[in-house]
């Protein structure tokens, strides 16, 4: 898959947020390995984790844990 195809699936998850995140922007983060999303998340809101911990919280809770993480990328 293309990159383009990743960051639009980030942008979706930021839109989540929307109206709850001031003063902080909206984020969307998905984590990929081998063309395949392996973590997601978004900033929920003010004072929460951000969209990147939240993706790699949710990648390392798989059988293989945070090793999976090991080269992937993060949109």
């Amino acid at each position: 898959m293309k990159d383009t195809y990743f960051m639009r699936e980030a942008l979706k998850l930021a839109q989540k947020g929307l109206g709850k995140t001031y003063p902080n922007p909206l984020v969307g983060a998905v984590i990929v390995k081998n063309n395949r999303i392996i973590g997601k998340g978004y900033h929920e809101k003010a004072g929460g984790p951000h969209a990147e911990i939240e993706a790699i919280n949710a990648a390392s809770q798989s059988q293989q844990g945070l090793t999976l993480l090991r080269g992937s990328t993060l949109f």
